[in-house]
């Protein structure tokens, strides 16, 4: 894409009414397809953990199906690839939010990115809808009192304390004092956003996991709109090292 163009492009962020509506209803997809089949395989005999696993495969097919096109196509062909949709849920909301991800509406950056029955991109990484927010609204400085809209916020430096050294994704834990001031760091920064009383779009680069590497959703003003919060994980050895925050007004 030329500067040129670039330049005339409307690259205003969309309106957080209108992209909240839309994660909403890609959400709730995957929330009544969950509801119903963990339900089912409760009713088989399954115990908890058994049909949260069964119930979670068909609440993520149900959103690629939703999507459609390549997006559905890719997820038929490797579930496990595709198995977190949480990018996927943000691209949703930003494409009938009112940001086009199609060329010439918005610069698509480096990131795998799917094609949905709509003909619109679909991002399936994290870093994919961080690249693209920083290259479309803002670069970002860090978080202070007087830079609370648009931040990001380190929580340790992973170049200086690798995770390896803190703990493991199997839950094992090598430096309980250290990992217990992130987790305290994490939870007391939650506390922020309550206070901040902003909404947005937040990436988080999270630690601990086996399967993934962050998260990105809607920040409603009180919580994450999907109902996740892991600044404060139920699981010890997990914690988030950056979160990034995007206001939308």
């Amino acid at each position: 894409m030329s500067k040129q163009l670039m330049k005339t492009l409307n690259l205003k962020r969309p309106k957080w009414e209108d992209v909240s509506k839309a994660y909403n209803e890609i959400n709730e997809i995957g929330n009544i397809a969950y509801r119903q089949y963990f339900n089912y395989f409760k009713s088989q005999g399954y115990n908890n953990d058994e049909a949260d696993i069964r119930a979670t495969f068909y609440s993520t097919r149900a959103r690629y199906n939703f999507v459609g096109g390549q997006a559905k196509s890719e997820f038929e062909r490797a579930p496990k690839v595709y198995a977190n949709t949480c990018a996927l849920r943000v691209s949703y909301a930003l494409n009938y939010g009112g940001m086009p991800l199609i060329e010439g509406r918005a610069k698509l950056t480096s990131g795998t990115k799917l094609i949905g029955k709509d003909n619109y991109k679909y991002y399936t990484g994290v870093s994919g809808i961080k690249g693209l927010l920083l290259e479309n609204w803002k670069q970002l400085k860090p978080y202070s009192q007087t830079n609370n809209r648009d931040f990001y916020k380190i929580f340790y430096d992973y170049k200086k304390e690798p995770f390896k050294t803190l703990a493991d994704k199997y839950g094992n834990i090598f430096n309980q004092k250290r990992v217990n001031e992130i987790r305290k760091d994490n939870q007391n920064f939650f506390n922020v956003l309550c206070s901040l009383k902003i909404k947005g779009i937040v990436t988080m680069v999270i630690d601990g996991w086996g399967d993934a590497g962050g998260h990105t959703t809607l920040w409603n003003g009180e919580n994450f709109a999907d109902g996740t919060n892991y600044l404060n994980d139920e699981e010890a050895s997990i914690f988030v090292r950056e979160l990034c925050f995007w206001e939308l007004l």
